[in-house]
C-alpha cells in the first residue's frame, strides 16, 4: 500500500459525481493505493487498475476495436471489505448506527427494518445508513414492497441509536476502489452486439481486471457464490431487468421475478427505467451474521434524485 494520503471524503465526491452524471472519468494516481488496510480474501481489491492498463489488456484480448466502448462502460465501485481482526474504518456493518437527533428508526409493515451497514461519504450525506426487512426479505417485485429497505443519512451532530441490526455487534471495515466492466450476458454489452468470440474475449478481459487488482469475479458464470459488498458499479445481476423491475413496480405493477421485459407496461415504461442507477449491493454473508444465503440484496436509487441529494427513491431487489 502507498503511504500517500488519500482523501475519502473526495473520492467518495467523486464517485458520487460520476455516478449521478454518468461520467466515467480517467482514474488519478493518487486513487490507485487501496484505502484502508483489507483483509486478505479471494475477492479482495490489492490496487486500483489504471485506465491504461485496462485499454491494454483489452488490446492484448483483440478487443482494440472496442476501446471507445470499454472506456464508456469502464466504472469505479467502493468495495466494502468487513476487517477481520477489528480496527476502524470508513465501513461499518451492523451494531448501533449513528443517528441524527429526532430520526426515527425506519419501520415497514409495523416492524423495524434492520440495520446492515454504514458508510462514511463525506459532503453532502455524512453518513450513508443502510436498512432492509430481513426478517421478511421481500423481493422488491411486488408494489407493495415499496418502504421495505431505507437509505438515510447522517450528518452533524449524531446519537448511537438502538434498534435490530445484523451482526448485533459492529464490524469495521474499510473500502477500496476497483475499476469494473458490466459482463457480456448484461444488457450494456449485449447492445454492443459482439461476436462470439468478442464476447468470450470480453469476458477474458473481465477476469484479467480482476487479476491485476488482485481480486476474482464474483460474477464470472459458473462461480462458487463469494460475498462482495459493493457501493455503485455494476450489480452482480442483469442490471437492466432490475431497472425495469424498479419502473415498473414504483408504478404500481407487480412483476415475475426475471420477466420484467415480458409485462404487459415494461413498453411503456423501459424508456424511463434508466433512470435507476445501483447505489450498493450486500451478499448473503455469514461473518456478518447475514441470512440470505447465496443471494444479494441490491439497493436502486433514481439518479435524478439522488443528484439532488433526496434518498427517498430507493428500492431493494432480492436475488
Amino acid at each position: 500500500m502507498s503511504g500517500e494520503p488519500v482523501d475519502r471524503r473526495g473520492l467518495f465526491r467523486d464517485l458520487f459525481r460520476q455516478a449521478t452524471d454518468a461520467i466515467v472519468p480517467a482514474l488519478e494516481d493518487r486513487f490507485a493505493p487501496l484505502i484502508g488496510d483489507p483483509e486478505p480474501g479471494p475477492a479482495s481489491v490489492r490496487r486500483t487498475a489504471t485506465p491504461e492498463e485496462l485499454q491494454s489488456a483489452a488490446a492484448d484480448f483483440g478487443l482494440q476495436a472496442h476501446g471507445e466502448e470499454i472506456a464508456r462502460l469502464a466504472g469505479r465501485s467502493l468495495q466494502l471489505l468487513p476487517a477481520v481482526h477489528g480496527g476502524h474504518g470508513p465501513v461499518s456493518f451492523g451494531g448501533r448506527p449513528l443517528f441524527e437527533e429526532g430520526v426515527e428508526w425506519p419501520a415497514w409493515q409495523g416492524r423495524p427494518l434492520t440495520f446492515l451497514a454504514e458508510l462514511e461519504a463525506g459532503e453532502p450525506w455524512g453518513r450513508l445508513l443502510f436498512f432492509y426487512d430481513a426478517v421478511g426479505r421481500p423481493s422488491g417485485c411486488l408494489a407493495a414492497h415499496r418502504g421495505s429497505a431505507r437509505v438515510l443519512s447522517a450528518d452533524g451532530r449524531l446519537t448511537p441509536a438502538d434498534g435490530p441490526a445484523l451482526p448485533e455487534l459492529a464490524v469495521p471495515g474499510h473500502v477500496a476502489v476497483e475499476l469494473v466492466l458490466p459482463p457480456a450476458r448484461s444488457g450494456e454489452v449485449e447492445s454492443l452486439a459482439l461476436s462470439p468470440p468478442e464476447r468470450e474475449a470480453w469476458e477474458a478481459l473481465r477476469e484479467e481486471l480482476a487479476s491485476m487488482q488482485g481480486a476474482q469475479l464474483a460474477d464470472r458464470a459458473g462461480a462458487p457464490f463469494r460475498a462482495v459488498h459493493r457501493v455503485f458499479g455494476y450489480p452482480h445481476a442483469d442490471a437492466i431487468e432490475m431497472a425495469l423491475t424498479c419502473e415498473l413496480t414504483t408504478a404500481g405493477e407487480d412483476v415475475i421475478e426475471g420477466r420484467a421485459r415480458l409485462h404487459a407496461r415494461a413498453p411503456e415504461l423501459a424508456p424511463r427505467a434508466a433512470r435507476w442507477q445501483l447505489l450498493a449491493q450486500f451478499s448473503g454473508d455469514g461473518k456478518l451474521s447475514w441470512p440470505w444465503v447465496a443471494q444479494r440484496i441490491y439497493f436502486w436509487v433514481d439518479r435524478d434524485a439522488l443528484a439532488r441529494g433526496e434518498l427517498e427513491q430507493v428500492w431493494a431487489i432480492a436475488r
